[in-house]
């Protein structure tokens, strides 16, 4: 009874918003086109700016090994997911999750960090190089500073949108608020 009564709140916010601008999104004045990168998904395949085409992604850069930001963000974003499907929601977005930390992060490591965040989250990887054709023409940081015990991980924590013509549309800043994704969503999607 009570995940109906869930279920129908989400509805009736959602179909509220329909026609509303985003309030939390940045939605760019002119999408930005991905750049032309070669990446691996957790599974072994090859990940391109062609498998970001027809579909709207939630892309979040990170590693496996984050305390806080990762885990959290990604949970979050599986939550707006799982709303959005019991909603009803036109468009349900894909969840990508990009690992800045190649050294530790393998596809076997990935595998088993973005399958605890359930379906509909992907893991992709690649060395250091190729992770920078796809993130600085993104303006997308991240950096490995040493430390006394090897090495930590910085990046940014924003989550960028990026719309079935795999161009980068928009993006939503920190902090994340599940609720406010969803209602967001409607009205970013027309603008998409």
């Amino acid at each position: 009874m009570v995940g109906l009564l869930g279920a129908a709140g989400i509805a009736l916010m959602l179909a509220r918003f329909q026609a509303a601008d985003p309030e939390v999104a940045t939605v760019l004045p002119a999408p930005l086109p991905l750049p032309d990168f070669a990446l691996t998904g957790h599974d072994g395949n090859a990940f391109t700016r062609d498998e970001l085409s027809g579909q709207v992604s939630l892309v979040f850069f990170g590693f496996t090994q984050c305390p806080d930001i990762c885990p959290v963000t990604l949970q979050q974003l599986s939550v707006v997911r799982r709303r959005l499907e019991v909603a009803g929601a036109d468009v349900i977005p894909e969840i990508v999750f990009i690992s800045v930390d190649p050294a530790r992060d393998d596809t076997e490591t990935l595998a088993k960090y973005v399958s605890a965040f359930g379906d509909g989250v992907y893991g992709v990887r690649g060395d250091l190089d190729s992770l920078n054709v796809l993130t600085e023409p993104l303006g997308v940081f991240h950096a490995r500073p040493r430390t006394d015990d090897g090495y930590d991980v910085e990046h940014m924590s924003a989550v960028l949108v990026i719309n079935p013509r795999a161009e980068f549309a928009a993006l939503f800043r920190p902090p994340h608020a599940i609720e406010a994704i969803v209602a967001d969503w409607p009205g970013l999607v027309r603008k998409l």
